[in-house]
């Protein structure tokens, strides 16, 4: 598996050194060059976060009296929001701690997901047309030409 990184990482185990060693090149690769190669969404990106710390700058809280105003009439979402928090970090740890792990098998990963989605895609189109959604059937058959 390759990742473009503009870095010299060092990291060829021995299945990849002999699999270079046998190409015709006899080399890794050349190095390629870093540059920006979308610089119209680059752009798009640094002015949709100026507009944001822009209004954030302008209007302040002010912006959100009205939509507080409102959700705090009727319900408490606190356990949602704490709930949501707990489990957001629960994610982010188990996340830092798998990652190792599928650093060692990114080709099976890639594998599974691909015969994942193909199953699950089948599964949604049989379950759309059993349900009488037509359409969904017919999207979940296009997934999977």
């Amino acid at each position: 598996t390759a990742v473009a990184s503009p870095y010299d990482h060092n990291t060829t185990t021995t299945s990849q050194q002999q699999r270079q060693s046998s190409s015709p090149a006899g080399g890794t690769g050349e190095k390629q060059p870093t540059s920006c190669r979308d610089p119209i969404f680059a752009l798009l990106l640094y002015a949709n976060v100026a507009s944001i710390v822009a209004v954030a700058g302008i209007y302040g809280t002010a912006a959100f009296g009205e939509a507080i105003d409102d959700s705090t009439s009727g319900y408490n979402y606190e356990g949602y929001v704490y709930a949501t928090a707990i489990l957001g970090l629960v994610a982010i740890v188990l996340s830092g701690l798998t990652l190792p792990i599928m650093m060692c098998i990114p080709e099976l990963l890639i594998k599974v997901s691909l015969v994942m989605m193909l199953i699950l895609s089948g599964v949604m189109m049989v379950l759309s047309f059993l349900s009488g959604s037509i359409f969904g059937g017919i999207f979940g058959r296009a997934r999977k030409m």
